[in-house]
């Protein structure tokens, strides 16, 4: 009789705890980006910070992080956590630039979810979902050539042999026109530049 009562109490007690424990959980997400841009292979990071405001433990979180198609993150999207009473967890994920083009980074969703895992709820709903979002732009990585370097000054006695002049009459540091492949024109539409 004695677990027949157990049986019965045992998820109404889970779903009790779960409504403490969201109101408990204080949450806090910080984007390692101090800049809106990054280069091709760079990483760009969040950060998620709990905190457990009770003594009622926190038995199950499930975070969700945005994964764009032109970042990689580099751990697991969808960490699962739990917080002890009084305890604080950080939760990182870092992304590194594959593809150049705008992406999106953030958390999509935190849900708490109880002890038995019957019943979960989300606790990003009352927080702003665009404070855990931040917009990145991947950029062409651009090399850093110095004025005297050898690269250069071996291309301007390549384009001396082919036309036949000297090198003092071929300046090829003159023709540099800013970085090496950056090159200065007017905005054209459908323009793959």
């Amino acid at each position: 009789m004695l677990m027949l009562y157990m049986l019965i109490f045992s998820p109404v007690l889970s779903l009790i705890l779960s409504f403490v424990s969201q109101k408990s959980l204080e949450i806090s997400i910080d984007e390692k980006v101090h800049a809106s841009q990054v280069e091709k292979d760079g990483v760009v990071g969040i950060t998620v910070f709990f905190r457990n405001k009770s003594f009622i433990p926190i038995p199950i979180i499930d975070i969700s992080f945005i994964v764009p198609q032109n970042l990689v993150p580099l751990d697991n999207p969808n960490p699962i956590t739990s917080l002890g009473p009084y305890k604080t967890e950080i939760i990182n994920l870092e992304y590194r630039a594959k593809y150049r083009g705008i992406a999106e980074i953030g958390v999509k969703d935190i849900k708490i979810r109880d002890f038995l895992g019957f019943f979960s709820f989300s606790v990003l709903k009352k927080h702003d979902k665009t404070e855990g979002t931040k917009e990145i732009t991947v950029l062409n990585k651009i090399s850093q050539l110095k004025m005297n370097s050898s690269f250069l000054l071996d291309a301007g006695r390549i384009a001396n042999e082919e036309t036949g002049t000297e090198l003092s009459d071929f300046n090829f540091l003159n023709c540099l026109n800013g970085e090496p492949g950056y090159e200065f024109r007017e905005y054209q539409r459908r323009s793959p530049a």
